[in-house]
């Protein structure tokens, strides 16, 4: 009897200790709708070769060449995040031991009462202390303010702007095409999608980094062509760019409208950086890949951004680390590091603020050779002090596809992995924001980059049902899940 009694408690202290921290890291909110669809930052080919030549530093001590990541990993790191976890299951040890010690006779009768009490009360602490140690925000990590952000591509909602803003993302990268809101040569502009977009981000507390990129056909022959041909080409980029800006910056005709006395106020958060194109050095942005169009480019966005807002920031096009060889070899690729210095050799420096960077690689001692091979440009033309933004990364959670790692675990291991390295390195690499592709999975019903089904923090479907990857994030970031 008294064996099945002992048996009975150490079973309920156990599912108390495995069962409560599971579910609530699994927790989430209600089901939740899609819509608006921006476009993803990565080709929709094969797996394909990296072209990037590794630094013997990369090869002889990666970071995650292999990660294996577990369930038992994830919550090993989760207990020792937590103090309050330690001292839960220091106490339920202690109680373990006692009932032991008790059911063998090793503690005598006269001691019962006492070691009820004593069991009773470590049951009654332990518990609510593991509650409150699951459940409280961990603690963020020591990076620049702003350093965590995502993007989407299923869609924005209010919801989803809320669960980043309680999970520790500060910031959203926004595609702002420019087809969408002039579609045809007239002078007005349908700013409708753009608009809710701002609004849910501001709402939430987000920051919004807009990339502005493509040609409405009226204005180009192909949309990936840079209207910077002919002046009527670069008017209307230049006046596009403006009104943009007098719609979203300081005294932005946005926060005029959603100001405290409308019907509808929003709190004011303008935006104050500007990315200027999208991987720039590839060919599903950028037709023909040319440093030269690009400078044009980026000299008229700059000029027009800073005559509205001078405080603001403008960043380079986000420049897809590594490109295939066989694109590179076409003409139709550039290395994210040889077209960092064709511009600073044709003259870009005086027009950006930022440079950017997409270091899709294998693992992260990839991603550090990558990083130090663009770094080393920026010092090589004395620009040190300009900061750097890596404005998408990502890792998928499938099998076999490309920048696939192999399960949603060792997702979740490389997470942790690659913001480790650059928490660790961001004053090094003067590195002040990194921006994960992307929030949520595409569904494979949508055709999409063949890693753009997994490389979310989240599942596809309705609803928000969180990866593992999405609890690395939260702790690294200080959120909640």
């Amino acid at each position: 009897m008294k064996s099945s009694k002992v048996k009975l408690i150490l079973a309920m202290l156990a599912a108390t200790l495995v069962v409560l921290p599971s579910a609530q890291a699994w927790a989430g909110p209600a089901s939740i709708e899609y819509g608006f669809e921006p476009i993803s930052g990565v080709g929709n080919d094969k797996p394909i070769q990296s072209g990037l030549s590794l630094e013997k530093e990369a090869v002889t001590n990666p970071v995650a060449g292999s990660d294996g990541g577990s369930f038992a990993g994830d919550f090993l790191d989760a207990v020792a995040s937590s103090w309050l976890i330690i001292v839960a299951l220091v106490l339920v040890a202690a109680l373990s031991a006692f009932l032991v010690a008790r059911h063998r006779g090793t503690i005598t009768d006269r001691r019962s009462l006492m070691a009820r009490g004593a069991a009773l009360l470590a049951v009654a602490v332990a518990i609510p202390l593991v509650s409150l140690g699951t459940a409280e925000s961990a603690k963020r990590a020591a990076a620049p303010k702003g350093f965590f952000g995502t993007l989407t591509q299923t869609g924005f909602t209010s919801p989803d702007a809320v669960r980043m803003s309680r999970g520790g993302i500060e910031s959203i990268r926004m595609p702002l095409p420019w087809p969408s809101v002039q579609p045809n040569g007239s002078y007005e502009f349908d700013w409708t999608s753009i608009d809710d977009f701002v609004k849910q981000a501001s709402v939430a507390g987000l920051t919004v980094l807009p990339y502005l990129y493509d040609s409405p056909g009226w204005a180009t022959p192909v949309h990936t062509r840079m209207p910077v041909y002919n002046d009527a080409q670069r008017k209307a980029w230049r006046d596009f760019v403006t009104a943009a800006v007098k719609r979203y910056g300081p005294q932005g005709e946005f926060w005029q409208e959603h100001g405290p006395g409308s019907a509808s106020p929003v709190p004011k958060r303008p935006i104050r950086n500007w990315q200027i194109w999208n991987e720039a050095n590839f060919f599903y942005f950028s037709t023909p890949v040319s440093p030269r169009d690009y400078v044009n480019l980026l000299k008229i966005a700059s000029k027009a951004v800073r005559s509205v807002d001078p405080k603001a920031k403008v960043y380079l096009s986000g420049l897809y680390g590594s490109p295939p060889k066989k694109e590179i070899r076409k003409g139709r690729a550039m290395a994210s590091w040889v077209f960092l210095d064709r511009l600073y050799r044709l003259g870009a420096k005086p027009w950006f603020d930022f440079a950017a960077l997409h270091p899709y690689t294998p693992n992260t001692g990839q991603t550090r050779a990558l990083m130090n091979k663009f770094r080393k440009v920026m010092i090589r033309y004395r620009d040190r002090a300009t900061p750097v933004s890596i404005t998408e990364v990502g890792w998928g959670s499938a099998r076999k596809g490309f920048l696939d790692v192999g399960s949603p675990q060792k997702q979740a291991r490389q997470v942790t992995s690659a913001y480790r390295y650059f928490i660790s390195n961001w004053r090094k690499l003067n590195l002040r924001s990194v921006y994960w592709f992307a929030w949520k999975d595409k569904p494979r019903s949508e055709e999409s980059c063949n890693f753009c089904y997994s490389t979310g923090l989240f599942k596809a479907g309705k609803g928000l049902k969180a990866k593992p990857a999405w609890r690395s994030m939260v702790r690294l970031a200080g959120g909640k899940p």
